[in-house]
């Protein structure tokens, strides 16, 4: 016992733990082979203005970076897979038969205490899938979704929840309300009920607006959810345009044998709102609450690459998942 501590505390992963994380790996990564992803290799290190374009969350104090010594530019430790994934498809695109489809593993690096100094170390395994513009959304979206119920299926993992929400709805509403949206993302965000009613009360709006805005905190459900919204948004056809995806969505993902107490809509989903285009979700262990993983689409980034291309993926947290075991 006293050599397995030593061995924890100098060392971090004891042999044990090592192979359990290994299998995990090799659980996940065969899933993303089966549904027809390549597996890319990509470099642990970046230059600073290629991810500062691309990467969701992208903060100066949040990075960990170097120069060049060859050329005097900034490099940084990859905070995020996606912008090198997205890179390595704009520079080999005409090689790949379209919708592309990758899966990447490995460290990705974020300085998480900056006043200690202390680094965090994040082991991911994920997958991004890239299709023409003007394509099927329904498709990619779908598709997400059953990767992630396959990898959970393999691992024989049963205690999650997907959490979705939909960046197209949330910034119609948002684009409403003008001045006053940052007000309201705050009480959608925290559930400040308590401050709701006052907020709608002091808008100059029209009532069905306020109806909606009452209703958009305790959203919170399965497929039959979006027949209350759906009604509720009828008088924005944008709005209930969106109810009507995110409905089918639900619908043929169960179609599909999607299992219906894993997916779950939450109208006040904001993650990324300003870097997600369509769907945003993340993947809670359904007991402790930890954060699984998560993912979304991204119509925009390629612009960013100068590729016309939509795009959408996700990524798992491997060490949360291993330590479940």
């Amino acid at each position: 016992m006293t050599t397995n501590r030593l061995i924890s505390s100098n060392f971090g992963l004891v042999p044990e733990r090592t192979a359990r994380r290994n299998s995990v790996e090799q659980a996940l990564s065969s899933v993303f082979v089966q549904h027809g992803y390549a597996e890319v290799t990509l470099p642990m290190y970046e230059y600073y203005d290629i991810l500062k374009a691309a990467t969701h969350n992208f903060r100066d104090e949040s990075i960990i970076s170097f120069t060049d010594r060859t050329n005097g530019r900034q490099l940084v430790l990859r905070p995020d897979f996606t912008p090198q994934v997205c890179r390595m498809v704009a520079g080999y695109h005409n090689d790949l038969e379209l919708p592309i489809r990758m899966f990447y593993r490995g460290t990705v690096f974020r300085n998480v205490n900056i006043d200690e100094g202390s680094k965090a170390e994040k082991y991911q395994i994920g997958c991004e899938r890239y299709a023409e513009n003007g394509s099927n959304e329904i498709d990619g979206d779908l598709e997400l979704l059953l990767c992630v119920t396959a990898c959970m299926d393999k691992i024989e993992l049963t205690d999650y929840r997907i959490v979705l929400g939909d960046a197209a709805f949330l910034s119609r509403v948002f684009s409403m309300l003008g001045g006053t949206a940052a007000e309201y993302m705050d009480i959608l965000q925290r559930k400040r009920l308590h401050a709701l009613k006052p907020f709608i009360e002091r808008l100059e709006t029209s009532p069905e607006l306020k109806a909606l805005l009452e209703y958009l905190p305790v959203s919170f459900g399965g497929r039959d959810e979006f027949d209350k919204l759906m009604t509720l948004a009828s008088f924005d056809l944008k709005l209930k345009s969106r109810c009507e995806y995110l409905k089918s969505l639900f619908g043929r993902a169960m179609e599909m044998g999607f299992p219906a107490d894993k997916l779950v809509f939450d109208a006040g989903e904001m993650r990324g709102l300003e870097y997600y285009t369509g769907i945003s979700f993340e993947i809670l262990h359904s007991v402790t609450g930890e954060l699984l993983g998560g993912g979304g689409r991204y119509d925009t980034l390629m612009e960013k690459f100068n590729l016309d291309y939509t795009a959408c993926g996700m990524a798992l947290h491997l060490e949360a998942i291993e330590n479940l075991f």
